[in-house]
């Protein structure tokens, strides 16, 4: 799923109890420069992958679950994704800092390479 509204991409995942669902959750941002800010109060753990405007994963991490009342928001700019993933997505599909790229293809999101593949 692909969330352009900031509102939906304040809330994200903070307000789902699914931890099973295998799909990415895509933030993306039509004003990259801006700031963006994002609830990570996540109830699992996720893996979360940031991609510049060029579609290169720029940096990727793994946001624990946090067993706690407080709110913990994170701010993002210069991005024109926040990729939120499944626990241990990122090592599954190999995603590599500063050498994947990845696009958005009828509203999936796909490593460069996969999209080549899809749009020949």
């Amino acid at each position: 799923m692909v969330l352009i509204d900031p509102n939906d991409q304040y809330v994200a995942l903070s307000e789902s109890k699914r931890e099973d669902d295998e799909d990415p959750l895509v933030l993306y941002f039509e004003h990259p420069h801006r700031m963006h800010l994002i609830n990570f109060n996540f109830k699992f753990p996720v893996d979360v992958i940031l991609v510049n405007e060029e579609g290169l994963v720029t940096n990727t991490f793994s946001e624990p679950f946090r067993d706690s009342t407080a709110s913990y928001i994170r701010g993002f700019s210069s991005l024109q994704m926040v990729i939120l993933c499944p626990e241990h997505f990122i090592s599954l599909h190999k995603v590599i800092k500063m050498e994947t790229r990845v696009e958005l293809f009828a509203h999936q999101v796909v490593t460069y390479d996969e999209a080549q593949k899809i749009g020949s």
